[in-house]
């Protein structure tokens, strides 16, 4: 069943995964080789996968704003980090997503519930600029992930659930 806003103050460190609301079993992936201490552009590969392995596996870690950080289970202590550039409203899709060995504001979502009932992962470090996930051709590991201007359906929706 998939989780809720109210559900995810009582995950408690379990663990989750993230599933494109577009396209049913496409995941989120997480590959943090060589991440091990922080650096300024981050580093890793942050893609899709079909179905759920140790890449696609996290915890959400609560921050005092009210944020979360998504923690790698394979790595720990590897953080998703969106780093939107220079998109904006004429220019909404692009930026890049990869991985932190460290939490900052580029490593914190607010968890946004949707009409819908999906979820959306709002940057708390940069303003309106959500995480994207468009599904590879077919091929996995693939896919685009990266930032978006604002909430749109499908790209950015997401389903969580426990892992």
């Amino acid at each position: 069943m998939p989780l809720t806003t109210s559900d995810l103050a009582k995950l408690n460190g379990a663990t989750i995964a993230i599933q494109s609301a577009s396209a049913p079993n496409v995941y989120l992936r997480m590959d943090g080789t060589g991440v091990v201490t922080p650096t300024a552009s981050g580093g890793g590969t942050v893609n899709s996968q079909s179905g759920i392995n140790v890449f696609a596996v996290f915890r959400l870690r609560p921050q005092p704003d009210g944020s979360y950080a998504v923690e790698s289970v394979a790595y720990p202590n590897v953080f998703l980090r969106i780093e939107p550039g220079a998109i904006s409203a004429g220019q909404p899709v692009g930026g890049k997503v990869n991985c932190q060995a460290s939490i900052g504001p580029s490593e914190k979502f607010f968890i946004v519930a949707q009409p819908n009932g999906t979820l959306s992962f709002l940057s708390a470090g940069f303003q309106n600029i959500y995480l994207r996930l468009v599904p590879g051709a077919g091929t996995t590991p693939g896919g685009t992930v990266n930032c978006q201007v604002g909430v749109g359906a499908p790209n950015t929706t997401f389903i969580l659930d426990k892992a």
